[in-house]
């Protein structure tokens, strides 16, 4: 019975599909992992742009693929693509979390303008940070539509799920790397969730997320999409379904304008972050690569040389687990790692 209070579920969903990771947390800190599930759709079916475009199609797989997983877990943390994500640094007073929250929402409906109406948000202080001349520290605001947001959580709850939080990717990625291995050297973070259908590109900087957007990219070179599959319980069984989201790409080409665009558009967006957001102490000091492609290393090996820094993408030794679980997190720990960083959020 305590085993399973202890369990979490780390649901990841793209428009491509989702991949949950199912964890025991034990009182003294170590991560247990117990199931992976996965399940694969063509972009838009289900989830289009972030946006969830069947609620119905979505239960339907989801709640069917837990079922034949056996995963146990009923609380959820969820993470979502960078799809609507709006990022603001704030100075405010030095409160703790709570009151910062409560000042935020004064600050929403009286000054504070964002691009859309009914905002869910987090605050995070920057870790650190001395008081200005006015007595106000940096506070990270991650804010985004309600109604982006809000169907995901109805329909966690109408799989009998408990949804206990609402992620950005790019935070629980990071997460979970940090999780395996500490920063080896000072500077920027860029992170990078690549699909079928683009990248997700983030910033940190000693862990606030600066900068997150989506980025538009075919990766091959004829278009090529993921064919959803019936909904794979087990390994080896998962192993098929991971292999899914990239079943009918790896048909075609991985194409050199895709790697050519992707390291300029990486190139554009730490410029971004280094001189719009005068950040330009900022060195850039790896690159997290993760996702669904099954090229990963030629991707790491072309923005390694084009940006000059080391590329991380294959973490997560010393997970211990499932011995029928565990092959398949070993052979692709990219693309199970964000789902694996949403279950590990603080409770």
């Amino acid at each position: 019975m305590l085993s399973s209070l202890n369990r979490y579920l780390g649901l990841e969903i793209r428009d491509t599909g989702f991949c949950a990771v199912e964890v025991e947390r034990r009182p003294n800190g170590r991560v247990r992992l117990e199931r992976l599930v996965a399940h694969s759709w063509p972009p838009g079916e289900v989830v289009a742009d972030g946006r969830l475009v069947n609620p119905e199609a979505l239960e339907t797989r989801l709640r069917a693929a837990l079922k034949e997983a056996g995963v146990k877990a009923r609380k959820v943390h969820l993470a979502l693509p960078s799809h609507g994500i709006v990022l603001r640094t704030l100075h405010l007073p030095p409160l703790p979390r709570k009151a910062l929250r409560d000042v935020v929402q004064v600050e929403l409906a009286t000054s504070l303008q964002l691009p859309f109406d009914d905002p869910v948000f987090d605050v995070v202080p920057w870790p650190g940070a001395s008081p200005d001349e006015k007595g106000a520290v940096p506070v990270q605001l991650v804010a985004a539509p309600r109604a982006l947001v809000q169907p995901y959580v109805d329909a966690l709850r109408a799989c009998r799920l408990r949804p206990l939080s609402v992620d950005v990717g790019a935070l629980a990625h990071l997460r979970a790397v940090r999780h395996f291995r500490p920063p080896e050297r000072p500077g920027a973070v860029l992170l990078v969730n690549l699909s079928a259908t683009g990248a997700d590109v983030s910033i940190f900087s000693e862990g606030i997320l600066h900068v997150t957007r989506r980025v538009a990219l075919s990766p091959y070179a004829e278009e090529a999409v993921p064919v959803g599959e019936a909904v794979l319980p087990a390994v080896p069984e998962a192993a098929a379904a991971a292999e899914g989201f990239a079943r009918e790409a790896k048909r075609s080409h991985l194409s050199p304008l895709f790697l050519h665009d992707l390291a300029s558009e990486l190139e554009r967006v730490f410029s971004f972050f280094q001189y719009t957001l005068n950040q330009r102490q900022q060195p850039l000091a790896e690159i997290l690569l993760c996702g669904e492609l099954e090229e990963l290393p030629q991707v790491a090996g072309e923005l390694s040389a084009r940006l000059g820094a080391p590329v991380v993408w294959k973490v997560g030794e010393g997970l211990r687990g499932r011995r029928r679980v565990l092959p398949l997190w070993r052979e692709r720990p990219h693309f199970w790692l964000t789902a694996f960083g949403a279950a590990l959020k603080p409770r």
